[in-house]
């Protein structure tokens, strides 16, 4: 079946899932690590969860491919699913082209002809002129993503990243979670 269904047999199980261990892992700059921790369900298959902080300067872009890429020598996973998942909902995962930059500008551009900042239709505005476009923007990409590891490594295309897309103009910290589960 497909990693999705996967995932959903995996859900109920991973309820009772028990910390085997925690521990504190040097973060690579610019992102702060919370401990890690180590799940076994019933199928056998294992799954490491790994809390990941990111520090934005503000709307735009922050490629993580890097931070991804190193979180699964970690797990020892040669063939399974990295799963990340984002715990806002004014920020988006994304994956794009990585080799020319004009790629996320002009992704930038259009989404802020799409969905315009102070728009006077917009109810929710106690937080800023920023902040319920940010909310749609969010919903119109997505706050998770999944990718296949083979080989040790994630089996991203040449050109591709993955990226964290801050919707606000302030500087704000995100929270990540990665999931890496172990299909071996």
């Amino acid at each position: 079946g497909t990693a999705a269904a996967l995932l959903d047999r995996l859900r109920p199980q991973t309820r009772n899932c028990r910390v085997l261990d925690t521990t504190r892992i040097p973060p690579p700059r610019p992102f702060s690590l919370l401990p890690k921790r180590r799940c076994v369900v019933e199928t056998e298959v294992e799954s490491l969860i790994f809390t990941v902080e990111i520090s934005t300067p503000g709307r735009g872009f922050q490629e993580i491919s890097g931070e991804l890429r190193s979180r699964v020598p970690q797990a020892g996973v040669q063939a399974g699913l990295c799963h990340v998942f984002l715990r806002h909902t004014s920020a988006s995962l994304l994956i794009t082209e990585n080799a020319d930059p004009d790629v996320r500008r002009d992704l930038e551009s259009y989404i802020t002809r799409l969905v315009p900042d102070g728009d006077p239709a917009y109810l929710h505005s106690m937080e800023g002129p920023d902040d319920m476009p940010a909310h749609i923007r969010s919903v119109l990409t997505s706050s998770e993503l999944t990718l296949p590891i083979r080989e040790g490594r994630l089996a991203l295309g040449t050109w591709q990243g993955v990226y964290l897309w801050e919707h606000r103009m302030h500087p704000h910290r995100r929270r990540i979670e990665i999931s890496i589960i172990d299909l071996n």
